[in-house]
């Protein structure tokens, strides 16, 4: 039988028709944000918000923002603001995993608590409406979904090279071995097995929830899937901070705690310890960039998730950073063909 040859033609344009539905479908899905999410802002900021959780990566400004949340929180819940640092129930830092593995109990006070108080709720039910560790993306997956739901999630990121000098004059102020015995932060962060552990692509480890050891098991310091689940979990974020630009950080939690912003927040715990030390080579940055490339490209990422925080907050940002414009690059001295390392909170 032979079909008309307009048939044809309408069976192929429904059938077209139907295949870019399809697709829309498919986009739509894709690109659409939970429920619980607001629609005005970058990320995924809950539409009520009972608690605030900030994954507090080592070096990157974090007490400064956590200095400022104490105060912020306690604004926006008058009558319960307990501040839950996690102090009082387990260790605020993690033990990293490395490419050697370790012990089989590592971190194991830190797991317990996630699964016996914070998987239950429990945490928050002791009236924890700010928590902060310098733990991993994990302590995250632990959060009830219901509880998930209504939690403001923050991170601070800041220039990987910046981020390893600060860190290698921290260590070494506070005595570490490792730091103190090796010729310079390359020598420490790029060959010493431990420096290795605790820095290498540190950011992107965090985010992926691989940078706490857990059972003993070899730590993976680069990889392309592990990057691309840090990389996505931008958008689980709700704050997505730089150091360089802290206080304008500050000024958009305020807007997504839906504070007043008239007033530009103050950094109560900024210091610049790096007045005290040499500006580091450019080689040396080089160095230290290459060996940490997927943070550099998740750095990069931020800036441009950091950018569209700001537009939806209204403005470009106050101008008022500390360490660097957020554009050029943090902490560089034009001109100098040195950069200076701002040494702000750990």
């Amino acid at each position: 039988m032979v079909i008309p040859l307009r048939h044809n033609t309408l069976c192929a344009i429904s059938l077209t028709w139907i295949a870019i539905f399809c697709l829309v479908c498919i986009l739509t899905a894709e690109g659409a944000k939970p429920a619980h999410c607001r629609a005005d802002l970058p990320g995924c900021c809950p539409n009520v918000v009972e608690h605030v959780v900030l994954l507090h990566i080592e070096k990157t400004g974090g007490t400064s923002v956590r200095t400022f949340l104490q105060s912020a929180v306690k604004k926006k819940f008058p009558k319960s603001g307990a501040i839950c640092n996690y102090l009082k129930y387990m260790p605020y830092q993690c033990q990293p995993s490395s490419a050697n593995g370790g012990s089989s109990t590592c971190n194991q006070k830190n797991y317990d608590y996630y699964d016996s108080t914070i998987a239950t709720g429990s945490h928050f039910r002791k009236g924890c409406k700010l928590t902060s560790s310098h733990h991993d993306f994990r302590i995250i997956e632990a959060i009830p979904e219901e509880q998930r739901k209504t939690t403001l999630l923050i991170v601070n990121l800041r220039d990987p090279a910046s981020r390893a000098v600060s860190h290698y004059h921290m260590l070494k102020r506070h005595g570490d071995p490792g730091a103190l015995n090796a010729s310079g932060v390359v020598e420490y962060f790029t060959t010493d097995p431990l420096g290795v552990s605790i820095s290498r692509n540190r950011m992107t480890r965090v985010m992926a929830g691989e940078f706490c050891c857990k059972d003993g098991a070899p730590a993976r310091y680069t990889g392309a899937a592990m990057y691309k689940l840090a990389l996505e979990r931008l958008d689980e974020f709700c704050v997505v901070g730089l150091t360089s630009r802290v206080q304008d950080t500050m000024l958009y939690v305020l807007h997504a705690l839906g504070l007043p912003t008239d007033k530009p927040p103050k950094n109560l715990h900024y210091h610049n310890n790096a007045k005290k030390y040499q500006p580091t080579a450019p080689e040396v940055l080089k160095q230290l960039s290459d060996f940490n490339a997927h943070d550099v490209d998740l750095y990069t990422a931020a800036r441009t998730r950091f950018a569209e925080q700001m537009s939806a907050l209204g403005e470009a940002g106050s101008g008022n950073s500390e360490g660097g414009d957020g554009v050029k690059g943090e902490g560089v001295s034009e001109g100098s063909g040195k950069t200076e390392v701002i040494d702000t909170a750990r």
